[in-house]
């Protein structure tokens, strides 16, 4: 079976305040578990609770500081191929930085244009994590989509994925944010 390969950018996780309460876990060590088992570093994320769920989303000063740069360094990498792509990137970076934070991820969400920055819903991830009292919580991952790329087989390929993710975080070690960085299956 064949999928499209993605990496994308997570901006947000969340999890039921109902299952996070008989998980065993509080606010806090639910997210040390997130940073532990998904590289994501705690400080970047800000939490933000409603009645039914706990939400970390992106911190804007993070996507101020370090989104610009991430791209910059990301994007050339990404495509190599500098005399087709390269103008695409950087106009694409440029109108980046004219956003707010705050409208970044309303922006991706309505960019039906955009290929290369945006958010689709069937990039999202869940994961069952096993708290403290053994009931499990249901996290919820979700992307902005920086790269996709066509049909490849996907039989097994998380550890390859890992691993690529563990070098991606060791190549931008001054961007913390690019321990938020994803590859996923679409």
């Amino acid at each position: 079976m064949g999928a499209y390969l993605a990496f994308g950018l997570n901006y947000r996780a969340t999890v039921s305040h109902r299952q996070l309460q008989q998980s065993g876990w509080d606010e806090a060590q639910l997210l040390q578990k997130i940073e532990k088992t998904f590289g994501f570093p705690a400080e970047n994320y800000m939490q933000v609770s409603t009645k039914d769920e706990v939400t970390w989303d992106l911190r804007p000063e993070v996507i101020e500081q370090q989104l610009i740069p991430l791209l910059e360094k990301v994007y050339p990498v990404m495509y190599p191929n500098a005399d087709r792509l390269a103008p695409f990137w950087k106009q694409l970076t440029q109108e980046l930085a004219t956003i707010s934070p705050e409208s970044l991820i309303e922006w991706a969400e309505s960019s039906e244009e955009n290929w290369s920055f945006r958010i689709e819903g069937y990039a999202d991830e869940w994961y069952r994590l096993r708290g403290p009292s053994q009931e499990e919580v249901v996290l919820s991952l979700y992307h902005i989509r920086l790269m996709m790329e066509g049909k490849f087989f996907m039989e097994e390929g998380r550890k390859s994925f890992n691993f690529i993710q563990h070098c991606i975080s060791r190549a931008f070690p001054d961007l913390s944010l690019s321990r938020s960085l994803r590859i996923y299956v679409m």
